[in-house]
This record gives C-alpha cells, structure tokens and sequence, in this order.
C-alpha cells in the first residue's frame, strides 16, 4: 500500500507517549490520551497548512452551472476532500495559464455577463451548495474548470483508526512536545523534544525543496542547466 509509513490517531498516540518516556502497560500511570490526541490534530494542521505537500494535492476538473456561477460537483476524490477555500491552491478556467484571482471588496464584479471570466468568491457558510466552496464571476460562465486542492480524509482525528497522512515521527515527536511543555515536564526533556520536532519538520520540508519546478507556465520544459539570454 502506499505510503505505508503513515498511522492511525490510535498508533501516533502511542508513539507520542512512548516519546514522553512512559510506558503503555498494567500497573503503569498513562498519559491522558485525550490532550494528547488533540495535540497531534494540532501539530498535523500546522503541518499541513506549511507549504502544498504533494502527496496530499489533487486536481479536479469541474463544470460551472452556467446561472450562478458554482460547480455541478463537491471537490470529493475517494475517501477524502477539499474542505475548506483556503484547500484550495488554484482555479483555472479552459486553457487559461494563470489562476483565477480572488475577488476583492473595491469593485463590483458582479455587472456584466458573458463567457469572460473575472475572478472567484468563496461562497458563505449560508450558501445552499457551501460544500462546493466557490463560485465564478461573471456567474453566467460556462465550461470547464481545474480546481488544485489540498485533501483532507474523511472522519479524522473522528475516527481513531483512520490513517493520519502525514510523517509519523513529526506528528508524534510534535506532539509529545506540546504536551510536555503544557504540563511543565522537565524542561531539559522539553527542549529536546522541540529539537526533534524542528528537526523532523526540517527534514520533511527539505524532501521536496530540490524537485524541479516549472517557474514559467509559458514554458514547457525544465531547463537542466543555467542558459545565456542575448538581447538584441
């Protein structure tokens, strides 16, 4: 299966607490679970919202409704979603090479109709069709559009034995940490468990810092070497 590495809330609790130096066994004072079962939620949504981790990223292609401007569909892809608008990395209609921008308070982008798109909103946690997030504007746009967003499995941190997607030793390490310092445990022992989560953290940033990336969507291939531009 891929990404094996990965653990449920019940596995990455005891890892936590095998990190605070306390064994899991008969006669053996434990760690409350529950604090330590919110610090890792915790740590993963710190985490997450770090930077657009790739194994956690989908693209979605959407039709608009063509009256008010939302998509047919929620962003669903297995057992997981898009939960939020600020999941949501990009929005491009068509062929358009530049996503969407978000619409802004200093103009009313409502006015007008037509096939040309302007901008999206995010829809308020009153709109009927909320789980679909946002809509387009001009809200008469028809077609296609390519939605890149971050996905979230479905009942977690509900669900004990869902796995958690995200590096392991972070989450548990992190979390030990936050218990720790919250109870004024050793301090000694809390520094290093900070170390280790800054360490940790570091490391998983540093996995993905060297892949290539396209920095012009007008270019198509990924130049292996520095090239010299003349101006004539």
């Amino acid at each position: 299966m891929a990404y094996s590495r990965f653990k449920s809330l019940t596995n990455l609790v005891d890892d936590a607490t095998y990190k605070l130096r306390q064994a899991v066994g008969a006669g053996v004072q434990v760690y409350s679970a529950d604090p330590l079962k919110k610090a890792i939620e915790d740590i993963y949504n710190l985490a997450v919202g770090d930077r657009w981790w790739p194994h956690l990223m989908h693209w979605f292609t959407q039709e608009l409704d063509g009256s008010t401007g939302v998509p047919t569909t929620d962003l669903i892809y297995g057992d997981a979603s898009v939960d939020e608008l600020t999941d949501i990395r990009g929005i491009w209609h068509e062929s358009d090479q530049k996503p969407l921008p978000y619409m802004s308070g200093q103009a009313n982008y409502n006015a007008g109709t037509g096939a040309q798109t302007r901008c999206v909103e995010g829809l308020s946690y009153f709109h009927p069709n909320v789980s679909r997030l946002f809509r387009v504007i001009p809200v008469t746009t028809v077609g296609t559009v390519y939605v890149h967003g971050r996905l979230t499995p479905d009942n977690l941190f509900v669900d004990q034995e869902v796995i958690v997607p995200f590096n392991p030793q972070l989450l548990a390490v992190g979390a030990a940490w936050s218990y720790a310092a919250s109870e004024g445990v050793n301090p000694a022992h809390v520094a290093k468990l900070q170390q280790e989560f800054a360490d940790a953290l570091k490391t998983e940033r540093g996995s993905y810092k060297d892949m290539p990336l396209i920095l012009d969507p007008r270019q198509e291939n990924i130049p292996g070497q520095w090239e010299e531009r003349w101006r004539y």
